[in-house]
């Protein structure tokens, strides 16, 4: 949050859905990839969920039975309830920012050392 404060990118923080593929695991309806789940996007929203990608569950989950602390930065690429997407222009200003953020968070985390903030998403508050 600080990272993304401190160089004035936009963010969300809440709860990330992760899917075991891009087709028929998300709910997309492509031609040859069948749903899994057709009802999925419409449920997950009603969860609260806003964000759907396919590999933070696995890295977080890991990082958890080990011990390390690990979070999931992501682009916002797209509005599927609405099909709306961002042009190729965008999508690459929308990489970048989130590899800065997310590098930018990485050097606060070090910075914090095993030092609990307080705050549930480790804002340190700095």
């Amino acid at each position: 949050m600080r990272a993304a404060d401190e160089r004035k990118v936009p963010f969300h923080v809440g709860v990330t859905g992760t899917a075991p593929g891009f087709y028929g695991a998300q709910g997309r309806i492509v031609p040859g990839f069948l749903p899994i789940d057709p009802q999925k996007l419409d449920r997950l929203a009603r969860q609260g969920v806003k964000n759907l990608e396919m590999e933070a569950s696995c890295l977080l989950t890991l990082a958890s039975l080990r011990g390390f602390r690990a979070g999931c930065v992501c682009a916002v690429f797209a509005s599927r309830p609405r099909n709306e997407f961002i042009d190729e222009q965008s999508k690459v200003a929308a990489e970048a920012r989130v590899v800065d953020v997310g590098l930018d968070a990485l050097h606060h985390l070090a910075r914090m050392g095993n030092k609990a903030s307080g705050h549930p998403h480790w804002h340190d508050g700095l």
